[in-house]
Formats: structure tokens, sequence, C-alpha cells
């Protein structure tokens, strides 16, 4: 693992260790690696975000599916209920169930969505 210079900060003068090198000013002691947290974690929250829109949009087309499944099997009953059109009725529930799960699963990602917008205000 290489250090980056801004990733390293030298604490002198409190414990000699002649293997540790510090700047030519203090005496060499020991060194904590501190890693550039700030933009670490600015890079996760970008990557989160982009994880919440990908689901935002597979959330959308899942319940324009379910929703154009369902209806097509409603349109296709006849007033005559006949046992044709009694077999459509699981696979209407199914487009109900799937509409359902869509809009669980947009409510879920759009409040971690607001979520993670008030923790980037912060």
């Amino acid at each position: 693992m290489f250090l980056i210079p801004n990733d390293v900060a030298y604490i002198c003068n409190i414990v000699s260790c002649p293997l540790i090198s510090c700047p030519r000013e203090t005496h060499p002691s020991v060194i904590i690696v501190l890693p550039n947290i700030s933009e670490k974690f600015r890079r996760e929250l970008k990557r989160l975000n982009a994880l919440l829109v990908i689901n935002i949009i597979v959330g959308a087309i899942g319940m324009g599916m379910s929703i154009s499944y369902g209806i097509l099997k409603v349109l296709a009953i006849k007033l005559p209920i006949t046992v044709d059109s009694v077999a459509l009725l699981p696979l209407v529930a199914l487009g109900v169930a799937g509409f359902a799960v869509s809009i669980r699963w947009l409510i879920s990602t759009v409040e971690t969505f607001s979520e993670d917008q008030e923790n980037n205000d912060e």
C-alpha cells in the first residue's frame, strides 16, 4: 500500500523510533496514518446516490410493467364470465401484487434518497 503525502500525519518527540523518518526539523518518533476520510466519504455518497437513482428507475419500470400486465389481463376478461375469464383472475392478482411491490420499492428508495440528501447537506 502506498501512502499519499496528505494521508500521513507526523507526531514527533513522543517516542523515539529510529525506523521512522520525520521531517528534518523534528526528531523521528511516531507516524499515524490518517486516510483522507472526507474524500472517501464523498465518493461513497456519490456511489450511493447513483445506486439510489438506479433503484428508482428499476422500481418505476417494474411499476409500469405490472400495471400494463394487470390492465391487459383485466381487459381480456369478458363480461359474461366464462372459465377462460376466471383463469385470468390469478394473472390480474399477479399484476396487482407486482404493482404493490414496486410502489413499496419506490417509497423505501425515495425515503433513503431523502435521508442521503439530508446527510449531504450537513
